[in-house]
């Protein structure tokens, strides 16, 4: 028993003689606070850690070996009140208590949290650099469509006014009889003359007529059309193939017969819901 004293004795000592100096951060402190002992040891002792006290948590430590001395400082939470001692060290007692009231000031009851109204220039404020961003980003995106999309021009569509195959035909007719074409260019009248016949003609029935010639439409219209539009059909066609490739000559009689029989042909092909 005696031996064991001894050392532990001796153990303390050693303790008290390996500190160079030690200190609390101060000598009062409150429950729930935050404390730091810092002590120094020679380069050359060895290391004695504080001891576990009921009133503090040792949170964790910190070493600074850079001057002559090696620097330990460890900082603990107090958990408890009371006087703290640390058995073996040469420093002062740290005395823990509670915050001590304010004078003049009562305890609130408990309460509901207060009602604050909602206020747009509040929220502006709290979120002003979001908003900005967000005002920049839609001018660049402004900025970048007005000036880099191609600028489509709007192209009006000019109205052209529908013809009327009919009055067309008609007024073609006409201008012929007037103008006598025959008497400057016999050939040329008949070839206008046909295709003026062959064009309204294929309007009208819908049948392929530019594209053949007169024994081919006259074979493709004979289940459609009467004999007597046949006939006048084959009249002018057949004379002005006479000019166009037999280089044959007719009289000016034969000449307003077909434009007669051209003109009664258009007639009888007129629409139903024509008017005059």
């Amino acid at each position: 028993m005696k031996r064991l004293l001894v050392v532990a004795m001796m153990m303390g000592l050693g303790a008290v003689q390996a500190q160079v100096a030690a200190r609390w951060d101060t000598t009062k402190q409150v429950v729930g606070g935050m404390v730091v002992l810092e002590t120094e040891f020679a380069q050359k002792d060895a290391i004695v850690r504080p001891d576990t006290v009921s009133a503090l948590v040792w949170l964790g430590e910190e070493v600074d070996s850079t001057g002559e001395n090696i620097v330990y400082r460890w900082a603990a939470l107090a958990v408890d009140t009371g006087e703290v001692r640390l058995d073996g060290w040469a420093v002062e007692p740290l005395v823990i208590g509670f915050l001590p009231a304010m004078e003049g000031l009562e305890k609130e009851q408990d309460r509901a949290p207060i009602y604050v109204p909602f206020s747009l220039w509040w929220w502006m404020l709290a979120y002003k650099w979001w908003l900005l961003v967000g005002v920049m980003a839609l001018a660049g995106s402004w900025y970048v469509w007005r000036n880099w999309t191609p600028k489509t021009e709007e192209i009006q569509e000019e109205t052209v006014p529908e013809e009327d195959p009919f009055e067309v035909a008609m007024q073609a007719l006409e201008g012929m009889r007037v103008d006598r074409p025959w008497e400057k260019d016999v050939k040329q009248y008949y070839v206008a003359l046909g295709d003026l016949v062959r064009h309204y003609l294929r309007i009208r029935s819908g049948l392929p007529l530019s594209e053949k010639t007169t024994e081919e439409a006259l074979a493709l219209v004979k289940m459609k059309w009467t004999a007597a539009q046949r006939e006048d059909y084959a009249f002018i066609m057949s004379r002005a193939d006479v000019v166009k490739f037999a280089k044959g000559t007719m009289d000016v009689e034969t000449h307003l017969g077909c434009l007669a029989k051209a003109e009664a042909l258009i007639v009888e092909f007129k629409p139903e819901d024509h008017g005059g």
